[in-house]
């Protein structure tokens, strides 16, 4: 049985700055940025229990959890607008936005602290190969250079890596609104829109990009292979691929085209 209740010390800061700029002809820009830190202790991600508590992976212990970076914590969020008449009685707005990515960790891909939960405990950083007992001790070299690549990872060496103290890639999105208003004697005005969504990847396919390692809390490195009596600890296996750190999500990195009108009196 899963039960919730409300415990102290989860906290967020936000401190926003923005400056505005208007002239008589119609030009406008803004300029925005907001940080924020958000600090907690278990995040409500799922529309179960269970299936919240199996996402979230366990930072302490059970019943006491550690207060660590939240799930929702964006440090950085950058925004600029521009917009103003350019020819033939057509309105443009850029619209650009800059902001850092959602926090992570690597957990182990089973049950690693046997309380019937799966893929929610967090990855033990081994100092060497004498450090964790492995399956296939021939694949240490490639998991030693995966961790040595991986700064949040690095850091870690010799304890459990703390929840969320990994980030995906930030992402920088640049979009273009074109608007001509027709007004009609008597009848209001209709606006025709076109709006660009990515621009810079309608001008090369190699920009725009967006890249994220996982869309999850717990990204798996390593899986439960059993237990090592010898030395009182997990036996793991090291997989033939490790996971890719920023790999491009292809729906969210393409340009799209958007037509509309709009009628008012």
């Amino acid at each position: 049985m899963f039960q919730y209740q409300n415990v102290a010390g989860e906290r967020s800061v936000a401190i926003s700055l923005v400056a505005a700029r208007r002239w008589a002809r119609g030009g406008y820009v803004q300029l925005g940025y907001q940080w924020s830190r958000a600090l907690e202790r278990f995040a409500i991600n799922a529309n179960s229990a269970p299936r919240s508590y199996q996402s979230v992976p366990i930072d302490g212990t059970m019943e006491e959890r550690r207060l660590s970076r939240s799930t929702f914590d964006v440090p950085h969020s950058l925004t600029a607008v521009a917009s103003g008449p350019v020819v033939g009685g057509v309105v443009a707005t850029v619209v650009l936005s800059a902001q850092s990515g959602r926090p992570y960790a690597y957990v182990v891909r089973g049950d690693a602290n046997a309380d019937s939960v799966p893929n929610n405990d967090l990855f033990y950083v081994p100092r060497d190969s004498a450090d964790l007992s492995l399956t296939n001790p021939a694949g240490w070299a490639a998991l030693d250079e995966w961790i040595a690549s991986e700064p949040c990872v690095a850091r870690q060496r010799g304890r459990v890596m703390r929840r969320n103290s990994c980030r995906n890639p930030g992402f920088l999105t640049l979009d273009l609104r074109l608007a001509r208003p027709f007004r009609m004697r008597g009848l209001g005005v209709v606006e025709l829109a076109v709006d660009l969504f990515n621009l810079p990847n309608l001008l090369d396919g190699s920009w725009g990009l967006f890249r994220e390692t996982t869309s999850r809390e717990g990204l798996p490195v390593v899986t439960l292979a059993g237990f090592d009596a010898s030395a009182d600890r997990p036996r793991y296996t090291i997989p033939t691929v490790l996971p890719a750190r920023g790999g491009v999500v292809s729906d969210l990195s393409r340009w799209r085209l958007q037509l509309g009108g709009r009628y008012r009196l």
